[in-house]
């Protein structure tokens, strides 16, 4: 205790000029050596809140060993360079990066528990570098073998989440440059027989009567916070949401720059602009306006395009870019209105520039509010999508261009009934 008293001191008492260009990294004035600091918070589950903390490590010769140092620090002592990192080895840095972003113990305790069944195949010390394809192979199908103790086998749900499982700890070591390449990008995606329960009475289709509720609440009432009626923006992105099917990670990565206004003139011919108000249109021109969806915020706050980050085309399940008309009326109007109320700013500024949480927290509070029932911020894709199905206008093809989706797992995942389509087959079934 005395000891670390004596460092803290010397760690107050010395001076430091922050190292410019290098974030962490201080020159000590009256060592003439470099000291490093990393700032990070902790959760706390019994409070719910993160604690701010920091660490020192004093008295390196070189800005190259106050480099290694401080990446030490942050990958909680292991080197970043080190290519002997082990299973167990990632695991430990995961629970420091997942307290980090305030996840719960029992986030933490699931995946402790999905590790004992792999350990049982791959030891804690098994190298990341050495876990290749077939040995990913190997060990699903010593799973799969696996008898329990009542004589059955692990469930498909079981399967799914120990393939999740080790599938985060690898990507998270390919990020921290602990590996020089996830070994499971070229491994064979595996398919599990998991069963998705919808509610029952199409939980998932949020009806135009409770759009409408929504959309109303957020209209006639006020959230004002430094002069801004935040509800303003809230009704803009539940339109926007019902209107173009994004998910909640697109809908808070779209600027004001990927509002695109298309003109076609009398010969056809098209020209693209970013959206402003509107002009005055020549005569035969039309006028519409189309949102570019080409990248989707993480929950780490990060904003990446889908060409910089293939690997979030699949955790998305989206193939390609793709842009997506604006209704004018029920939607870009309100956009429009969302940008005045906030002083019209930089094109550059994401429209709606919330967490995925508030948005999720503000549109259940609208449902409670109204009686209506609790609806996510996924439903609004689910009922986009199944709205283009139940149009005989629209193609697959089409609904495929529009959700960013395969064709597959529009099938699978979005085909609701919609409950207009219900009355339709009750009425027809009451002709047989």
């Amino acid at each position: 205790m005395a000891q670390r008293k004596t460092e803290k001191r010397k760690a107050t008492s010395q001076v430091r000029k922050a190292v410019d260009g290098y974030k962490g990294i201080y020159f000590n004035e009256t060592t003439k050596k470099y000291d490093v600091k990393n700032n990070f918070k902790v959760y706390d589950p019994q409070t719910g809140k993160n604690t701010y903390k920091q660490k020192w490590s004093y008295n390196h010769r070189t800005l190259e060993d106050a480099k290694n140092a401080l990446a030490m620090l942050r990958n909680n002592g292991v080197k970043p360079v080190d290519k002997e990192i082990t299973l167990d080895g990632i695991h430990q840095i995961w629970i420091v990066y997942v307290q980090s972003e305030g996840m719960s113990e029992k986030t933490i305790k699931n995946t402790e528990n999905q590790l004992k069944i792999i350990y049982e195949f791959l030891p804690k010390d098994t190298k990341l570098k050495n876990i290749t394809e077939d040995v990913y192979d190997k060990l699903f199908v010593m799973l799969r073998a696996k008898e329990l103790s009542n004589g059955n086998h692990y469930s498909e749900e079981t399967l799914h989440s120990l393939n999740a499982c080790l599938h985060k700890l690898l990507k998270l070591a390919w990020r921290r440059g602990l590996i020089t390449e996830n070994p499971l990008d070229r491994a064979t995606r595996k398919k599990f027989r998991v069963k998705k329960e919808i509610k029952k009475g199409g939980e998932k289709i949020v009806t135009k009567e409770e759009f409408q509720a929504i959309t109303d609440y957020f209209e006639q009432n006020k959230f004002v916070r430094n002069g801004v009626d935040r509800y303003k923006g809230y009704n803009a992105l539940v339109r926007f949401l019902y209107f173009t099917g994004c998910r909640i990670g697109e809908a808070l990565a779209v600027t004001y720059a990927d509002l695109l206004r298309v003109k076609t003139d009398k010969d056809g011919k098209e020209t693209i602009t970013v959206f402003d108000y509107p002009d005055n249109e020549a005569d035969g021109e039309v006028d519409i306006v189309e949102v570019n969806i080409d990248k989707v915020r993480l929950a780490s706050g990060a904003t990446e395009t889908y060409a910089h980050r293939a690997e979030i085309r699949h955790e998305t399940k989206n193939k390609k870019d793709r842009t997506i008309p604006l209704n004018l009326v029920e939607c870009m109007f309100y956009i429009e209105y969302w940008w005045e109320e906030c002083g019209r700013p930089d094109y550059s500024t994401r429209i709606f520039d919330w967490t995925d949480s508030n948005a999720r927290a503000m549109i259940q509070k609208a449902c409670e509010e109204t009686g209506i029932r609790k609806h996510t911020c996924h439903d609004f894709r689910h009922t986009f999508i199944s709205n283009l199905m139940a149009d005989p206008n629209v193609s697959l093809a089409d609904v495929e261009a529009l959700s960013g989706d395969t064709q597959e797992t529009i099938l699978a995942r979005y085909s609701h009934m919609l409950p207009e389509a219900k009355k339709k087959f009750e009425l027809a079934t009451d002709k047989w």
